[in-house]
C-alpha cells in the first residue's frame, strides 16, 4: 500500500494571516480537526490541528494569527512511499498528520493528508463504505 492509495486527496486550508478564529471556523464548517497553512501562492508553511486551539480557550481569537500557532512544515512526504515508511515517520515524529506534497512540481504544493485515522482504518481492514454501512440506521 503507498500513501496515495491511503491519503485524503487535497487539503483543507487557511493562509498564515487567517485569524485563529478563522481557523476554528474552516474546522468546523468541513467538520475537519487539521488545516494547512499556505503562503498566497499556496505553498505549505504548517499545519494546525485541534489541538493548537485548544490551549487559544477564552483567549481573543481575532488577535492571532495561524502563523503564530501552526505546526510549521518541516518534513516532505512523497506519495509515492509506502505507508510503513510514512508510519515510521508519525511514530517517530509524533504526528498525527502528515501534509502530502506533489514531487512534480518546484513548488510545496499540498496534494493531501494522511492521517493517524487513516493508518488505525487501514490496519482494521475495513472496506470503503463498510464502515458507513456498520453506522447506517434503520429509519423504518
Amino acid at each position: 500500500m503507498r500513501v496515495c492509495d491511503l491519503m485524503h486527496k487535497g487539503v483543507i486550508f487557511c493562509y498564515v494571516d487567517d485569524t485563529a478564529h478563522d481557523v476554528a471556523r474552516i474546522m468546523e464548517s468541513n467538520q475537519v480537526r487539521s488545516v494547512v497553512v499556505v503562503n498566497e501562492k499556496g505553498e505549505v508553511w504548517g499545519l494546525i490541528s485541534h489541538m493548537e486551539l485548544i490551549p487559544l480557550y477564552g483567549k481573543d481569537l481575532d488577535a492571532i494569527r495561524a502563523e503564530e500557532i501552526m505546526r510549521p512544515y518541516r518534513i516532505e512526504i512523497h506519495p509515492q512511499w509506502t505507508i510503513e515508511k510514512a508510519i515510521e515517520i508519525m511514530k517517530k515524529l509524533k504526528y498525527y498528520h502528515l501534509i502530502i506534497v506533489d514531487p512534480h512540481v518546484g513548488t510545496k504544493w499540498p496534494v493531501g493528508m494522511l492521517t493517524s485515522y487513516d493508518v488505525m482504518w487501514y490496519m482494521s481492514g475495513l472496506k470503503a463504505g463498510k464502515f458507513e454501512q456498520i453506522l447506517k440506521m434503520h429509519t423504518e
